[in-house]
């Protein structure tokens, strides 16, 4: 579903707020990176099903406050947003990523299903793993800026907007959350290697 017809579907929906079928279309094209989004806010996936939910009635119940119909997907994801953080504030609480959300949300646009080698496909898999493993070790708000700028593509000027703080503040995040993962990449490095070396199968270890 292409920008220009989000907008047309955005239209429609203003002049019919009932309009069940546009209301269905317009949800079956953003739910996925919406629930991605929230789920990497939330780390649980019913929580993250919750905020979109939430958000999308939201969205439908202030359709005509929308000024520009083909900034729809950027306002509802905006709702997403603040949704989820409510979330966080009502229940106090964060609880454990499942692997298979986590896989979804730290690999979001692809990259595994590339066809390749038994052993390619297994590195990919371990390195996404890792991947996983370095953004859920971040915390919340350099969590927020690695997925929406590197994930979701958004602009840093978008970002600023959707967290309400100034772009400065964005690259700041970015920065010191890029530093952050590169450390906690070294760690999982050494960790692994250390796994290799007490390892009875490590060859360079046992002088093989």
């Amino acid at each position: 579903m292409a920008e220009q017809d989000i907008s047309k579907a955005v239209c429609r929906l203003k002049e019919n707020p009932k309009d069940l079928a546009t209301i269905e279309l317009l949800f079956r094209r953003l739910n996925g990176k919406a629930a991605r989004y929230a789920g990497s806010i939330l780390h649980d996936r019913q929580l993250a099903e919750d905020a979109v939910h939430e958000a999308f009635i939201k969205a439908v119940g202030n359709i005509r406050q929308l000024n520009d119909n083909g900034k729809f997907e950027y306002w509802f994801m905006k709702i997403v947003h603040n949704e989820a953080v409510r979330i966080i504030h009502a229940n106090d609480r964060f609880v454990l990523v499942d692997d298979l959300e986590k896989f979804d949300y730290a690999l979001a646009g692809g990259g595994l299903g590339k066809a390749g080698s038994p052993e390619a496909v297994a590195e990919s898999w371990e390195a996404a793993e890792v991947l996983a493993a370095a953004i859920d070790n971040l915390n919340l708000i350099h969590r927020q800026v690695i997925l929406l700028c590197y994930f979701y593509q958004y602009s840093g000027e978008e970002i600023a907007k959707l967290l309400d703080i100034p772009h400065s503040t964005v690259r700041s995040r970015l920065l010191r959350a890029r530093l952050a993962l590169q450390d906690i990449y070294a760690r999982y490095e050494g960790a692994g290697s250390e796994e290799g070396k007490r390892s009875p199968q490590g060859g360079k270890a046992n002088g093989r």
